[in-house]
Parts: C-alpha cells; structure tokens; sequence
C-alpha cells in the first residue's frame, strides 16, 4: 500500500514538474481588431531590422540544486532565456510583430521591412527599433531536499521566482528630411513567484513584447494622422 502511494506521489511530481518546464509558446504576434477610426494615410512605411545593442550573457551555474541542503539556485541571463522564445533571428521577429501591428491599422498605403526589398528610401517614412536591454532571473528551490523536493510540488508550494526586465527604443523617421517625428523609450519589468499549477514565464515575457509593439504603433499612427 505504501509502496504504491509512493509510485503514485512520484509520477504525479514528476508530471508536474514536467509540465511546469514545457509550458510555454514562441513568440507571435495576431494584431487586435482596431475600433479607433483612422483616416486614411497615402503614405509608404518601411522597416529596419532591429539592432541588437544588448550586453552579452553572463556565467551562470547550474546543477547545484540538485545537492542535498542546497536551498536555491540562481540562474540570469541578458540573451540566452529572453532569446529562445523568439522564433529565427530575434531582431527580425519583433520587427515583424511591429509590422503586423501597424498593417492592421489598414490605412496606410505600404508597410513593408526594408531588409526584405533594400528599397527603403522609396518610403515616405521609416520606423527604426534598438533591444537594449532584456534581463531575465530565475531564483528556483527544492526546499534543501534535493530531487526529492519534487514531492512537495502537488502541494502547490512556490518554487521559482522569475524576474524579466527589457528596454526598447523606437524611431518614426520622415525619409525626405531625415526629421526624427517620435521617439519612444519603452522600458519594462515584472516579476513573481510561481507554482506548479501556473503558467510559464514565458507568456508574461511574450506579453511583455507584444505590449511594447503596440504602445508604439499606437503613438506612431497618432503622429501620422495628424
């Protein structure tokens, strides 16, 4: 009888645990219906990729939770964590989300990512974005149990805390002139301590991003209706 609560106990732990490290999604952009009116802009939009200035990872160590006694383990990242959830080349997919977010505003005449045509001096206007920071820290504990620590997971116990930090900065450019018409600094942070029975990380990061997306769209779209 013990024998079998004891099997029990560790494949529902280890389900968990499972589940708790596989959750997640890549990142991905569905615009939201836009119930703003937006006059009609006869105008072209282009693109630059993104430029990556961010600072390179720092060493961290793993492993060590897995030691008897050992409470926590701390695990950052400028890149690495951030950078896994963005599909390809990370500067190229939020340059597409950007664009996908200004397209749906349906009133401008050409959207379009200048990598793609080399032909962004055509554009009426340029959109430039810069990553300069992103920093994720992940404090994760098994209580000084080591592997058995799993078995407190049903108990719904925090075991990680996650901390994600970025910055963004953003350029609406007039091509004729070279006239910067806005700039936005768009830094953000959140944290919090999770469970098992939570969803990852990774959707608070992800949405992160896609509101940093739109907060700019929003702001160049009002500076181009004017």
């Amino acid at each position: 009888m013990i024998q079998n609560l004891l099997v029990w106990l560790i494949q529902i732990s280890l389900c968990l645990f499972l589940f708790h490290c596989s959750v997640g999604e890549k990142f991905s952009f569905s615009p939201k219906e836009k119930k703003l009116p937006y006059k009609n802009i006869p105008k072209s939009l282009a693109f630059e990729t993104f430029q990556d200035l961010r600072p390179e990872d720092k060493k961290t160590r793993t492993g060590y939770i897995f030691i008897p006694f050992v409470f926590w383990e701390t695990n950052e990242s400028n890149k690495r964590k951030t950078d896994e959830l963005l599909y390809g080349k990370k500067d190229f997919a939020l340059t597409q989300g950007l664009k996908k977010e200004l397209l749906s505003y349906k009133n401008l005449n050409e959207v379009y990512i200048a990598s793609e045509t080399d032909n962004s001096k055509d554009a009426d206007y340029l959109v430039r974005g810069k990553i300069l920071k992103t920093f994720y820290k992940n404090t994760f504990t098994l209580y000084g149990f080591s592997i058995f620590g799993i078995f407190l997971f049903p108990l719904g116990l925090p075991i990680e805390h996650f901390y994600f930090e970025t910055y963004t900065e953003f350029e609406l450019v007039e091509v004729k002139t070279n006239k910067i018409l806005l700039t936005k600094k768009n830094p953000r942070k959140d944290s919090s301590l999770r469970n098992v029975y939570m969803k990852s990380y990774h959707n608070t990061i992800i949405k992160i991003w896609q509101n940093q997306l739109e907060s700019f769209a929003k702001d160049c779209m009002d500076v181009l209706r004017k």
